[in-house]
């Protein structure tokens, strides 16, 4: 191979005769069926690939899922995963549907159910469906405890709940 990765789900990403493919302990090579300058490892059954036109997706039996379009895609974490587009964030699923558009300046995973986002400089939280939990309107935001979350603004420490609601001002 020219070039080969650690296995990842099963499956490396090995590079022959110019082309990609995955590669399985067993010897069977399953062709990568998009033009790809790089093929990232697998995450839940999905692979995403760069060429000059941006990131997409394929599966793990190499057939594309989304042609290369974006900026940017993340790995998939629970069938999810952060996207850039025109400098903005957003969310897709596997099938590279949109589930919130990439209105954002930054989303990160915060827990389990919710994606921490930044607009104007301010951060807040919105929930995997993309509604608003905590608007964008604080420095920083720690993670839930208890059900409270501590917040930054103007210098200021206070709590917000699972509803976004302060419980101790700012």
């Amino acid at each position: 191979f020219e070039e080969a990765f650690s296995l990842s789900e099963g499956l490396s990403v090995v590079k022959k005769n110019g082309a990609f493919y995955f590669w399985s302990p067993q010897g069977n090579l399953t062709p990568i069926q998009a033009k790809a300058e790089q093929v990232f490892d697998i995450r839940e059954g999905f692979s995403i690939f760069n060429n000059d036109k941006g990131y997409g997706i394929v599966n793990k039996s190499g057939q594309l899922i989304l042609d290369a379009k974006y900026a940017f895609i993340d790995n998939f974490d629970n069938g999810i995963a952060v996207f850039v587009e025109n400098n903005q964030a957003g969310i897709l699923d596997n099938t590279g549907k949109v589930l919130i558009e990439a209105r954002y300046e930054e989303i990160f995973r915060f827990d389990q159910k919710h994606y921490l986002i930044q607009q104007n400089g301010l951060k807040g939280l919105i929930s995997n469906t993309g509604e608003t939990v905590i608007p964008a309107s604080y420095s920083a935001i720690d993670f839930y405890s208890e059900g409270l979350a501590p917040v930054l603004k103007a210098g200021k420490w206070g709590f917000t709940d699972t509803q976004g609601e302060e419980i101790i001002p700012c």
